[in-house]
């Protein structure tokens, strides 16, 4: 199995955003009810946006991060007419209040018992120009010095000289923030506290964090309308019932679970039945002597577990008309030994009843986009996200999930691109100005340069930039979205709006989050037992048109626990 650190799988997280590639839809013909669906399977994602770091011809990781942080900088909305650092220094005058949008780097726990650790300043890295690449690099290095796998590279440095950027914020005159993580894109408003000897900033008091603009669906903005608009006695309700089960399975009952997971979806008349992985989980050092006499190799071993499930639904297709209805989604995640999150398997025999989907994958089922991330993102988040809030512990969990559905790129998974690679070499690798290859260079485009076609060339580069930098009002998510976590179990709609120091709490539901809770321990014994999640939808295109959680009476979420190991 390949190093986790060398794959940028979370590159693949903005398949929950964005139309990028169309996903695998299934949706019931309203003139042939009871028959099979109609199933349109696309590959989820290309090999070329599966890129790993600086291959396969691609934008790389680091460009891919350098527009991540441009797009959550255009989301922050700083208010208008506070003074500006550096509109300040040139007129000489000292600024009673500035604003600054970066990236929070480094933080502190407002909850530690240790007194220096809770009053220890946040390190901050002020963007003053998102295209400018330069100054985005060293945010790069500040987050990378937390991973093990690459802090000796940023070691050397000396952390009290002067960087460019770097600002210390106090954040004690903040009452209350949430959803603040290492990474995190934020705005503030304070005034500035320290300069150092050549009269640079170094330290800000902090009154309020602007955060971005939480994500408002497309779907959202027609939740005004009523109910009675939405129907006419033509147009039939067509219902769709959602069935999930995640993994980790136990290695020697994997078949023997997915078929009765099947069988269940079957009675209960599932439209949909996604299974995320692990499906098979890489073997411990004490069952080497079990990996030797087995003469089949990991792959092989899914291949088998997927050609007994669709077998096993064949099987229940020619007895019970049903399962014909029923199309299976097999999600698998980082923890199976074969890299399909990383690989997506392309779909060739759309009429199949069973496809395979990328980590993460989107779904369209009857109008409805339906989000999976096989990660336990909520754990992560949880880990490293800081909140200071008086009286309201009750909903950590659910500001912890619109902390990472507000991040679009799911921050924890990310993995921010290697210096090493990027930054540590540059020196090295770059040529000199007086160069005869870049004479050459600036040659060759002179004559590009001449040529006719090179206008439309130039035209097409604006529109490209201008798409890339404009940020949408309403963006593509998902109605519903599994976010399989070891925490306990929820279902809730999780809210558009930001929450942050100066502003009022909104109730605008988001997309419905549900989370099975993975493999529930119970008791002494070790009991074991799998939770199925079933989202049972009596009318899809209600729901597509103005969200699950528009009328919650209309959407049924139970979580129900079986197949006790």
């Amino acid at each position: 199995m390949a190093d986790e650190l060398k794959w940028n799988y979370s590159l693949n997280a903005g398949l929950l955003y964005g139309n990028k590639q169309p996903p695998a839809s299934f949706a019931i013909p309203l003139n042939r009810r009871g028959v099979a669906l109609d199933t349109v399977a696309t590959p989820a994602v290309p090999f070329k946006g599966t890129s790993f770091m600086n291959k396969q011809g691609g934008e790389t990781a680091r460009a891919a991060y350098f527009s991540y942080l441009r797009r959550m900088v255009a989301l922050v909305d700083l208010p208008q007419g506070l003074a500006d650092e550096s509109g300040d220094e040139a007129s000489g005058a000292q600024p009673q209040e500035l604003r600054m949008v970066g990236v929070v780097t480094q933080l502190n726990d407002p909850h530690s018992l240790d007194a220096a650790s809770r009053n220890a300043p946040w390190e901050f890295y002020q963007i003053t120009d998102a295209s400018n690449e330069d100054q985005l690099s060293p945010i790069i290095e500040a987050l990378s010095a937390t991973r093990p796998d690459i802090s000796a590279a940023v070691e050397g440095g000396d952390n009290s000289e002067y960087v460019a950027g770097r600002v210390s914020l106090f954040c004690g005159k903040v009452s209350h923030f949430t959803g603040m993580y290492p990474g995190a894109v934020v705005g503030i408003i304070g005034t500035p506290w320290r300069r150092d000897m050549d009269g640079r900033l170094t330290s800000v008091l902090v009154s309020s964090l602007i955060q971005p603009r939480r994500p408002i669906p497309k779907w959202l903005g027609a939740s005004s309308l009523t109910t009675a608009n939405t129907h006419t006695p033509s147009m039939p309700r067509v219902a769709a019932r959602v069935m999930y089960v995640s993994g980790p399975f136990p290695r020697r009952e994997v078949t023997r679970i997915l078929q009765s997971v099947v069988d269940n979806a079957v009675q209960r008349q599932a439209t949909l039945l996604v299974i995320g992985g692990p499906i098979h989980t890489s073997y411990d050092e004490s069952e080497l002597t079990v990996v030797m006499a087995q003469a089949s190799t990991f792959a092989d071993q899914i291949d088998q577990t997927i050609g007994s499930l669709e077998q096993h639904l064949g099987s229940l297709s020619q007895t019970n008309p049903q399962a014909k209805a029923l199309r299976i989604v097999v999600v698998p995640s980082l923890d199976d030994v074969t890299q399909i999150p990383v690989l997506p398997q392309l779909q060739h025999a759309v009429d199949t009843p069973l496809i395979m989907g990328t980590n993460p994958c989107r779904i369209v089922h009857n109008g409805i986009t339906i989000g999976i991330l096989q990660h336990d993102t909520v754990s992560d988040m949880r880990e490293h996200m800081i909140e200071r809030m008086q009286g309201r512990e009750e909903g950590s969990l659910q500001r912890v999930v619109e902390t990472i559905l507000g991040s679009r790129l799911y921050t924890p998974m990310f993995q921010v691109p290697n210096p090493i690679v990027d930054t540590k070499h540059l020196a090295a690798l770059s040529i000199a100005p007086d160069s005869p290859v870049v004479a050459m260079a600036s040659e060759e485009k002179v004559l590009i340069s001449t040529n006719g076609d090179s206008i439309d060339n130039i035209a097409k580069e604006t529109e490209q930039k201008k798409s890339h930098t404009s940020i949408s009002t309403l963006e593509d998510i998902p109605h519903l979205i599994f976010l399989p976590s070891s925490k306990p179990q929820f279902a809730f709609a999780a809210r558009s709006s930001s929450l942050n120091g100066n502003s009022k709490e909104e109730e605008d539901a988001g997309p419905l989050v549900v989370n099975p809770m993975v493999w529930n321990h119970r008791n002494k014994r070790q009991m074991h037992f799998m939770n199925v999640v079933e989202v049972t939808i009596p009318d899809s295109a209600h729901a597509a048109k103005f969200g699950l959680a528009h009328n919650e009476s209309d959407v049924a979420v139970s979580i129900f626990s079986a197949f006790r190991q």
